[in-house]
């Protein structure tokens, strides 16, 4: 499964994550954004995943980057909630 989008972030990376529906973290791998001209622009990224087996049929994708004022508050935060049909992936 590739996760793609636009982000604007702290030194252009963050942390792209798939989570249980608790927020348990199953796989996460960090993100760096390619086409940022500088930091404090957007730029666009890509990251695949291999989706474990045993990964229920709904999760969340999640997507983060922690402050670097190192308090351990997100400097931004998005998600979204995805449900596995067969192999057809549905994003609601």
């Amino acid at each position: 499964m590739t996760v793609t989008g636009k982000a604007r972030v702290f030194e252009n990376q963050f942390t792209v994550a798939i989570t249980d529906m608790n927020g348990k973290i199953i796989i996460q791998k960090e993100a760096v954004m390619s086409d940022a001209k500088d930091s404090g622009q957007f730029g666009n990224y890509s990251v695949t995943f291999d989706i474990p087996a045993g990964t229920p049929g709904t999760f969340k994708i999640i997507s983060y980057s922690l402050s670097p004022k190192g308090d351990g508050s997100y400097e931004g935060y998005a998600e979204v909630t995805v449900k596995l049909k067969g192999l057809i992936l549905q994003i609601n």
